[in-house]
């Protein structure tokens, strides 16, 4: 029996030929000329000098729903925080079929508190299981109006959301 040995050729790999190193950093010449400079007068003026503040009027009422995080007058559910785990504690009914299947976990829910305080535009935005998931949005939805958050003196829509827990006993 014969095997006939073959032998491979390492093919040689040649490495990259270097860059070259640029030496010589080219200076370019500035001579653009600004023709619309601001010019500046000045103004004599003491504390007699009467200066017209005018009221800056919006053209049209703004919608915008604010962050929780970025308003001044945060708006607050009747009787505070504590009151709100009571309402929470209290309204949410764990789901029969939940407990049977010893679901449990935490549903974050998201909502907005209206200008006129009213909680709408309800959702969960990190959610657990359907059957828990329907139970938080039917708590945040029978909330009471909250004292609507406020930005500039004026009531405005603001994003809010409320972890709630689900913890089967025993």
């Amino acid at each position: 029996m014969e095997v006939d040995v073959t032998q491979q050729e390492k093919e040689e790999i040649q490495p990259p030929p270097a860059q070259a190193v640029i030496d010589e950093i080219q200076v370019v010449e500035d001579d653009v000329v600004i023709e619309d400079e601001l010019e500046i007068e000045e103004m004599d003026m003491d504390e007699n000098t009467e200066i017209e503040i005018r009221d800056i009027q919006a053209d049209e009422e703004n919608d915008e729903v604010f962050q929780f995080a970025v308003i001044e007058d945060k708006p607050e559910f009747p009787g505070g925080d504590a009151a709100l785990i009571e309402f929470l504690g209290k309204s949410t009914k764990y789901p029969e079929m939940a407990v049977e299947a010893n679901i449990k976990g935490t549903v974050y829910v998201g909502f907005v508190i209206g200008k006129d305080g009213s909680v709408g535009d309800v959702k969960v935005l990190r959610p657990v299981d359907p059957l828990l998931d329907a139970e938080a949005i039917r708590v945040v939805k029978s909330m009471p109006k909250w004292k609507p958050g406020k930005q500039r003196g004026k009531n405005v829509k603001v994003s809010y959301q409320v972890p709630i827990k689900f913890i089967l006993a025993g």
